[in-house]
């Protein structure tokens, strides 16, 4: 009878999402990693936040012969799919190069507990590569040249046309004091992957009877109640077709969330007084997406609309 035991973890978090469990992901193994598991009795099962491996510890022997083969090192290799979307659209770093794939993996984690797969904490710009110019180096010093893996020869063709959010290594590099021999023994290991938020401006266009002729874009306001996001009224603008509108920004950058705190408010000046119109404007949507009109990078905003 098969008595499994837990191999490694991998968790993914992104700080857009609720507790930052990102659910939308989905691992899948390379061919030569299927096989892997069929031949060694691995186990690889999905988690609340990541997946899991799992290995039949009477199988171990046969695992170890596999790491320690020096003519064909071992290593684990996943394509990463999103079924959200828009998983891009709120995530840091995507948009810095369309061209290149976001690629991680275990070889420069030295501790046997908790450890990103990142170059740094949050997955960033450095760990975009390109297809052709990158090469996945499974090094050990006993090895007179280092294994090389292409990123272009994991995608097939199909991945081409709808790529994987990132590409993922596990190497264990066989032998005494191997990252393999660190999983077998003590706690679990559990890898992780952290993504931030990305960061865009606010702006709302306040259309309607609020703003037609009669109305002044200088007596409307929009202020935060707990003077942690400041705007600043840009006056008038129209839309296609000539629709008069009024327009507000924030000054600052607010990272994109599914579950915002705000409320903030659309106020007017009216004899003197400060009168409340709007208690709680909509928020922004991922999906929402403008540019305003100065070029460069900080010109992406995130489009609300305030009809009256």
């Amino acid at each position: 009878m098969s008595n499994y035991q837990t191999l490694l973890r991998i968790a993914v978090k992104h700080r857009y999402h609720r507790a930052q469990t990102c659910h939308c992901l989905h691992f899948y193994p390379s061919e030569k990693t299927r096989k892997v598991f069929d031949n060694t009795g691995i186990l690889c099962r999905p988690s609340n936040d990541g997946i899991l491996l799992a290995y039949d510890q009477s199988r171990v022997e046969a695992l170890r012969l596999y790491a320690e083969d020096k003519t064909e090192p071992l290593y684990f290799e996943f394509k990463v799919f999103s079924s959200d979307p828009h998983f891009k659209s709120y995530t840091e770093p995507y948009g810095l190069d369309n061209e290149a794939i976001l690629y991680f993996n275990n070889s420069a984690t030295s501790k046997p507990d908790s450890m990103h797969l990142s170059q740094l904490d949050l997955a960033s710009g450095q760990d975009l590569k390109t297809l052709d110019d990158f090469k996945v180096l499974n090094d050990t010093e006993d090895k007179a040249e280092p294994e090389t893996v292409s990123l272009r020869t994991i995608l097939s063709p199909q991945d081409f046309l709808m790529p994987p959010v990132f590409v993922l290594h596990i190497f264990t590099n066989g032998g005494q004091g191997s990252f393999l021999e660190q999983w077998l023994v003590g706690t679990p290991t559990q890898y992780v992957i952290h993504f931030d938020s990305r960061e865009r401006y606010w702006k709302y266009y306040l259309l309607g009877n609020m703003a037609d002729e009669n109305h002044a874009s200088e007596d409307y306001y929009v202020v935060d109640p707990d003077n942690v996001i400041q705007f600043e009224t840009l006056g008038e603008e129209f839309l296609p077709g000539r629709k008069r509108v009024f327009t507000f920004k924030s000054k600052q950058k607010i990272p994109l969330t599914e579950d915002y705190s705000f409320q903030f408010q659309l106020k007017k000046k009216d004899r003197g007084m400060d009168a409340l119109i709007i208690d709680g404007l909509p928020v922004a949507d991922v999906k929402q997406v403008g540019k305003d009109s100065p070029t460069g990078a900080d010109n992406i905003v995130s489009e609300i609309y305030i009809n009256s």
